[in-house]
């Protein structure tokens, strides 16, 4: 994981979608007038981080969270991991990230 000071550059941007394509930002509001924003820069979980993931996700959902958002994190701001508020507002976010759509089975 980058640490980063603040909001990405576009130039830091385009060189994660050459890498991971997609990329997600997540903003943490610091104040009650969201004037205020910590930032993360996030690409989609694989497979063996959900799997991962959801070894934990009846037992800790706290750890399940805590593998999905360190096996998707490019770059954040140090606050949103170290203050347990601000991570837990970026973890539930991290976990829409992959989106299931439901399926239909036919008999043939």
């Amino acid at each position: 994981m980058q640490v980063i000071q603040g909001e990405a550059t576009e130039a830091q941007i385009q060189e994660w979608k050459k890498k991971h394509a997609e990329i997600y930002e997540i903003r943490v509001p610091k104040n009650d007038d969201e004037t205020e924003f910590l930032f993360g820069y996030f690409k989609k979980p694989d497979r063996s981080v959900i799997a991962n993931a959801m070894r934990y996700a009846t037992d800790n959902p706290i750890k399940a969270g805590e593998i999905q958002f360190n096996g998707c994190v490019i770059a954040c701001q140090q606050e949103m991991k170290d203050d347990t508020g601000y991570f837990l507002s970026a973890m539930q976010q991290v976990g829409s990230l992959v989106k299931i759509r439901e399926a239909t089975l036919k008999k043939l």
